[in-house]
């Protein structure tokens, strides 16, 4: 599918494990909601604009949404271990309390992004800018920032075992 919109698709409870869907700038306008399943889908340059799960648990284990457009949308409680984030655009994006151990965010902007409470165990930073990010209550664990920018992070109460942080 090349250059389709999709325009208020009710994938409610839809479960696509491991299926690929290599869409070629597709676009998801709303409504990808509560009991989602898109563990291990691959959505590479994809545009995906206004998920806003009403702090219900989408399943995107493994997902992978390199080069995708990310537009006013929510991760909160969202599983999204081992996802491959990067070189994303998501500036403002909510992942408070999403689970994202082992994502990938190498050269992504994560600028003013809500990730607090949020599982970042061994999750990869590098070049990424999180500048004006919250991360208080994370748990950065094994989580490398040394390449991060960090400029008004806040990392309140977040837990700092094993983490490199810039020199």
């Amino acid at each position: 599918m090349t250059g389709a919109r999709i325009a208020s698709a009710n994938l409610n409870g839809a479960n696509l494990t491991e299926v690929t869907l290599s869409f070629e700038k597709a676009r998801f306008d709303r409504d990808l909601y509560a009991n989602v399943h898109l563990e291990g889908a691959i959505l590479h340059r994809a545009t995906i604009i206004g998920i806003k799960p009403d702090n219900t648990c989408m399943n995107l284990d493994g997902i992978d949404l390199t080069e995708a457009k990310i537009i006013d949308c929510e991760f909160t409680y969202s599983d999204m271990n081992g996802a491959k984030l990067t070189n994303l655009r998501l500036d403002g994006t909510n992942f408070y309390r999403a689970k994202l151990k082992g994502a990938n965010f190498t050269n992504s902007s994560l600028r003013g992004c809500n990730l607090g409470d949020t599982d970042l165990r061994g999750v990869n930073f590098e070049n990424a800018d999180l500048s004006g990010a919250s991360l208080s209550y994370a748990n950065l664990t094994n989580t490398d920032l040394s390449k991060a920018n960090l400029n008004g992070v806040d990392l309140s109460k977040a837990i700092l075992d094993s983490t490199k942080l810039p020199a």
